[in-house]
């Protein structure tokens, strides 16, 4: 992607706001775009990864699933790492009941190599336009770990920001990519943008019309622009209250978490394929 195709995309996504919206910061805005530019297309014509197919993920594979995520996921996740919850594997629960729950919505994907060993999962599931509307507590209380409860709270505060993007894809329910783990050996290979892309044209086969993520770290949200994804909303750690604490004040090396979304067409495809 040129510079100027980065700059395209970034500045429809930055229109959007107004006084009665939400925009993502200038500063964050420019990192981003700073790091789309000099990574380009990211590591997709590295050549860095080995053969490999992919597959749904069934949920008679959920530990492998499972497994992966807390290789690289969550001990590099920054939330995650700020609130002492990665303990080793097995340590986050009611996080691994989500990935659960995602998995047997059928849309989740494996990377699998020439011996259906899983080297990589991305977990997707369906996000309704209902559930975008309820309270942080209404959300966060759900889950029976009082320490994961923050971490739902923050999600659920972008999500109350930017549900206009049901009405601006013209939809009830969205494509989501939740979470993405890979083995360590191919980590700055270019893994996790490629089974990104892949989600992406899942999404489009099965006729989802929007896709949203949210990112949590600045190179994700490079990643994410340069894949062709829109800034909705922005919380910044620094000023985010979980009842009246700044739960993530001083989060290591990041800002804040983003609220992306993609319509889904057909030219879209030249950022994936």
């Amino acid at each position: 992607m040129s510079k100027s195709a980065v700059l395209k995309e970034l500045s429809r996504g930055v229109s959007l706001s107004s006084t009665r919206s939400f925009s993502v910061s200038a500063n964050l805005a420019q990192k981003s775009l700073t790091k789309a530019v000099q990574q380009q297309r990211l590591d997709k014509n590295r050549n860095l990864l080995p053969p490999m197919r992919y597959e749904i993920v069934k949920p008679e594979r959920l530990g492998e699933a499972i497994d992966l995520l807390y290789k690289t996921y969550h001990p590099n996740e920054p939330l995650t790492k700020h609130l002492g919850l990665m303990r080793g594997v097995g340590s986050i629960p009611d996080l691994d009941r989500i990935v659960e729950n995602s998995i047997h919505e059928n849309l989740s994907l494996f990377a699998l190599d020439d011996n259906n060993k899983a080297i990589a999962v991305c977990v997707n599931g369906q996000s309704s336009k209902n559930d975008w509307h309820l309270g942080v507590d209404e959300v966060a209380n759900k889950f029976s770990d009082p320490s994961v409860r923050p971490l739902v709270a923050i999600r659920q505060t972008t999500h109350n920001m930017g549900v206009k993007i049901f009405e601006e894809v013209g939809t009830d329910v969205m494509f989501g990519i939740k979470m993405v783990g890979i083995d360590p050996s191919l980590a700055g290979k270019g893994m996790s943008t490629d089974i990104i892309r892949r989600s992406i044209l899942l999404a489009g086969c099965l006729g989802y019309t929007g896709l949203k993520a949210e990112a949590t770290t600045s190179h994700a949200q490079a990643a994410f622009l340069t894949i062709g994804f829109t800034p909705v909303a922005e919380v910044q750690y620094k000023d985010f209250e979980y009842h009246g604490d700044k739960v993530f004040a001083g989060v290591e090396g990041e800002n804040s978490l983003v609220l992306f979304k993609k319509k889904f067409f057909q030219s879209c495809l030249r950022h994936i394929v």
